[in-house]
């Protein structure tokens, strides 16, 4: 499993308006800390083709939606699990983007403010998975150590 996405920055002083860059959230697993059941990870250009070039593809899916900062209104159980909520300018579309900061595997609830409205699903995006159903504002997701998520938020 490849563990990288974005993520804007943590920092309370920035200004993410007139912020200049990004944060490029990479969790890089060395041949030293791999589990035994661990694949070996990518190197040179395998690492261009199966790291690199998929971070990029979501740079430029996400790079808009993420100009204008992230947003209030999500809340989840996890002290080890960095989210984000960002509204796309242009379409109004709601994202998350989810980091485990966790070496061992992690079940996380999400909660949505319900000034944000109602929204049915949470799709899984660059991702093979199935939307999971929001019920009473919340969803539910489970994360392998280091492992990262984005949704597309579904009315």
């Amino acid at each position: 499993m490849i563990y990288y996405s974005i993520c804007a920055a943590d920092v309370p002083s920035v200004n993410y308006r007139g912020s200049e860059g990004w944060l490029n959230w990479v969790h890089y697993v060395t041949k030293d800390s791999l589990a035994t059941s661990d694949a070996y990870p990518f190197s040179g250009l395998q690492w261009i083709n199966d790291v690199y070039k998929p971070l990029v593809k979501e740079i430029n899916t996400l790079g808009m939606t993420m100009s204008d900062g992230h947003k209030p209104g999500l809340s989840d159980n996890q002290t080890t699990t960095l989210t984000r909520l960002f509204k796309d300018p242009a379409t109004s579309e709601y994202y998350i983007i989810a980091v485990s900061n966790s070496n061992s595997t992690v079940s996380t609830a999400f909660t949505l403010d319900s000034s944000l409205g109602i929204f049915q699903y949470a799709q899984p995006m660059f991702e093979n998975r199935s939307n999971l159903t929001i019920t009473s504002r919340q969803f539910y997701d489970n994360f392998s150590r280091f492992q990262v998520h984005v949704y597309k938020l579904i009315r």
